[in-house]
């Protein structure tokens, strides 16, 4: 065996269901999908339903909402975990009420587990499926949309409310302030060097002319 046979040998593996990446299971899963498509296809032009001629601007707005939040939603959602865990297992804890999993087992399981367990690849998955019900119910697929869009705006109203707050110039390393002790003392009274206040212009205060100053405590 030459070093090139040996070199395509080791690349098939490394793509076989043995190696890194299951590839039957992902044309399994693309063959479902493109089965799908299919079915709902006939199934339209069985019942008569047209496809919309254009699709207007803020409906593909929600949709592209919907479709963030209901793909975070299967894929990184503890209250979804349910439906992960026989394809995943939990990796580590994600940043309010997400989590990140990881894909198991070999085959078809851990291309199902690839799948759900990454948004970007579940993304394209809950679009093909809001595109078929926006053709077939569009009014109620609207609705579902914007209660998706309501919620992504409300998790993004929690996550900036509960973002710690930044301290104020004040407070910040380079412009903390001093804390300062104010006093009122008769010009002929001053024994001891002080700082004037507001750059030692004197104020009258009463009868007798004074000087307000300001000492470091």
């Amino acid at each position: 065996m030459t070093e090139r046979d040996s070199r395509h040998d080791d690349d098939r593996d490394r793509y076989a269901d043995r190696g890194e990446a299951p590839l039957a299971g992902y044309a399994a899963l693309a063959g479902a999908y493109a089965t799908g498509a299919a079915v709902f296809t006939a199934a339209a032009r069985r019942r008569g339903v047209r496809v919309p001629d254009r699709v207007p601007p803020w409906d593909m707005a929600l949709l592209g909402v919907a479709t963030f939040k209901a793909s975070r939603l299967l894929t990184r959602d503890k209250v979804t975990s349910f439906l992960r865990a026989p394809f995943t297992r939990r990796q580590e804890e994600g940043p309010g009420s997400e989590v990140m999993d990881a894909p198991r087992g070999r085959g078809l399981r851990r291309a199902v587990g690839e799948l759900i367990s990454c948004p970007f690849c579940t993304a394209a998955w809950v679009a093909g499926a809001l595109v078929c019900s926006y053709v077939a119910v569009p009014r109620a697929t609207r609705l579902v949309c914007a209660g998706l869009g309501a919620v992504t705006v409300a998790d993004a109203c929690s996550t900036r409310g509960a973002r710690p707050r930044k301290p104020g110039r004040a407070e910040s390393g380079r412009y903390r302030q001093r804390k300062f002790r104010f006093t009122l003392f008769d010009d002929d009274a001053a024994s001891m060097p002080v700082r004037p206040l507001d750059h030692g212009d004197p104020v009258a205060l009463g009868s007798v002319r004074r000087r307000a100053c300001v000492r470091p405590i």
